[in-house]
């Protein structure tokens, strides 16, 4: 499934998300996601508490190792700019 997401167009690297790649999605996730959905958007206005990034972060880091998910870093800035999260459910 790599070969079919990864590569470069512009100054984007696009990627399987590994290991190694795990703080800059989780930083990307804080800055971009966390307090934007429909969910947490006015959380931000109650002071949301740290402590939730981590359970957020906990979650993501359950789910990254099915080597499902991808996304692009922004080659001059080395800043992921794009996450993509996939998870299979399995009941």
């Amino acid at each position: 499934m790599a070969s079919l997401v990864e590569g470069t167009w512009k100054n984007f690297q696009f990627k399987m998300i590994h290991p190694e790649d795990y703080p800059l999605v989780l930083e990307h996730l804080h800055a971009n996601f966390y307090f934007s959905t429909p969910l947490t958007a006015g959380l931000t206005e109650l002071e949301y508490p740290e402590r939730y990034l981590d359970e957020f972060d906990q979650v993501y880091l359950k789910v990254l190792p099915q080597n499902l998910s991808f996304c692009a870093v922004d080659m001059n800035t080395n800043q992921v700019t794009l996450s993509y999260i996939i998870t299979l459910c399995v009941t």
